[in-house]
């Protein structure tokens, strides 16, 4: 869905985008959730960018230790006038739980993702010009 610039008629079935640097007259109804990204129709800019973070987070989770649990970690930002929302599954951020199970599965891992959000907002600016981002995440 994508944003538009003006106030809407119907504001009760928009959302008005705020971030860190405040509140802009950018509406919206919805984001596209991004989790299995390769077979969406997204711009494929958008996907190189992904799998780049895919790369980056492998190596990440070489070397990092989780100080405090988060939980719900995503970002949203603003890409070719459609608001999208990335989640730690969308770039690998997971580990492999057997809690009440005989098989391994994948476990969302928001901690590992929230340390290196600011990194992904940073690099979302400077490769793909996103002007407006924000992460969001709660200490469980």
């Amino acid at each position: 869905m994508k944003v538009i610039y003006k106030d809407p008629k119907d504001k009760i079935k928009y959302k008005k985008w705020f971030d860190n640097s405040g509140s802009y007259d950018i509406w919206y109804k919805d984001s596209t959730r991004i989790f299995e990204y390769k077979d969406m129709d997204i711009p494929e800019e958008l996907k190189q960018f992904l799998d780049m973070w895919s790369n980056k987070i492998l190596k990440y989770m070489e070397t990092y230790i989780e100080r405090y649990p988060v939980k719900l970690a995503h970002i949203e930002f603003i890409y070719k006038d459609v608001v999208y929302t990335i989640y730690p599954p969308t770039i690998k951020a997971t580990y492999k739980s057997t809690f009440m199970s005989d098989e391994p599965y994948d476990v969302s891992w928001d901690s590992l993702f929230e340390e290196y959000q600011k990194e992904i907002r940073d690099d979302l600016e400077k490769i793909l010009n996103v002007k407006h981002s924000r992460y969001i995440g709660f200490l469980d």
